[in-house]
């Protein structure tokens, strides 16, 4: 990197759009923390010509709306505040139609929020995420999750397992390291983010490159937004590649982590019922990657195709998963792990590794 283009990285300031004073103070306070100084637009209109040229872009509950109708060009780094004009529960839809990369809660959310404002040339490289669903409960999206972590990392790609199931039953015990020490989800429920990224690393069962972090069966703890986008932000800093096995769509709201490079792999039975589910399941998920295809269960109890089941879904098939009762069997015996390398579940693995998009340019400064 050239002097001048460092110094140009440099001197790129935060933009917060609001007209809302307590907001607006609040935001200066933490970019004053973060050590940058920051330019303030109190409306939309006056934001457009600083809107590309922000290091980061932060939109307050009150102009949200504003900034949606608005259609702004597409760019990363972008956050939305909730607020009283703009609930948790609301502000998720407005994040995925806008592409904001964060819905944040303050003061709660105060300190990840400083770390979001650091001058970019600081932070490091954030990997992509790769996501597994299920169109269905039970059929397999567990195993498939793991058996991809388990290649990327034997490929030598450091790479974290994230359980994002809490009522799953942890998948510490479907890979046998219920026993391995190490943080798992109940420990970090009463942590404040944001999370150094190594300690992180450092902290979670880990085990020829790959590392999990895992619900146990202690009860489920409540895992707000905000402490969950700065758990995976600091896993993508520390790995090369993260893998979310995520639960059956619900009333949580779906993590939104924005970025091309990601992808969201559905996992489908060959079944009527879950194949019309699969395109909901995307639609749920679609703040998580920009880019879905499907993996199939064979065999199809409906007779369905794999190019039927793309049409149907509007979705690429990349590859099938056979039915076999020896890893259900092994899965139980703590000895899943063996079956990851033999030819079925590796090469389904390989397929999802290999769908994967590539990198995305950094934007120019």
């Amino acid at each position: 990197m050239s002097t001048a283009t460092a110094t140009a990285e440099t001197i790129r300031c935060p933009l917060f759009i609001s007209g809302h004073a307590p907001t607006v103070r609040r935001l200066r306070e933490l970019a004053a923390a973060a050590g940058v100084k920051a330019r303030h637009a109190p409306d939309v209109t006056s934001a457009r010509g600083l809107w590309s040229q922000a290091s980061t872009v932060v939109i307050g509950h009150d102009s949200a709306q504003a900034c949606l109708q608005a259609r702004l060009a597409p760019r990363d780094n972008v956050v939305l505040l909730t607020g009283e004009k703009l609930p948790c529960e609301k502000a998720w839809p407005l994040a995925v139609a806008m592409g904001a990369d964060h819905v944040l809660t303050l003061p709660e959310a105060s300190s990840f929020l400083v770390t979001r404002l650091v001058p970019q040339v600081t932070r490091r490289t954030r990997a992509p995420v790769l996501a597994v669903a299920g169109a269905r409960g039970g059929c397999g999206t567990s195993t498939l999750a793991a058996a991809t972590a388990s290649a990327a990392s034997q490929a030598g790609r450091s790479t974290m397992l994230v359980d994002m199931d809490g009522f799953g039953g942890g998948l510490d015990l479907l890979l046998g390291w219920e026993r391995t020490p190490g943080l798992r989800w109940a420990d970090l429920a009463n942590m404040s983010g944001p999370f150094d990224p190594d300690k992180l690393k450092t902290g979670l069962p880990a085990s020829h490159g790959l590392t999990l972090l895992s619900h146990s069966r202690d009860g489920v703890r409540s895992i707000g937004c905000d402490q969950l986008a700065a758990v995976l932000d600091a896993g993508r800093q520390a790995h090369e590649l993260v893998v979310l096995d995520l639960p059956r769509p619900g009333n949580r709201p779906a993590p939104h982590l924005g970025g091309g490079d990601n992808l969201l792999v559905v996992l489908v039975p060959g079944e009527l019922r879950a194949v019309t589910a699969a395109r909901q399941v995307i639609g749920v998920y679609a703040g998580v990657a920009e880019q879905a295809c499907l993996v199939t269960r064979k065999p199809s109890a409906a007779k369905l195709s794999n190019e039927q089941i793309a049409h149907a879904v509007a979705a690429p098939v990349i590859g099938s998963m056979a039915t076999d009762n020896r890893v259900a069997a092994a899965g139980e015996s703590a000895r899943l792990a063996r079956r990851f390398r033999k030819r079925g579940l590796a090469s389904v693995a390989a397929a999802v590794l290999s769908a994967m998009p590539a990198p995305q340019p950094a934007m120019a400064s």
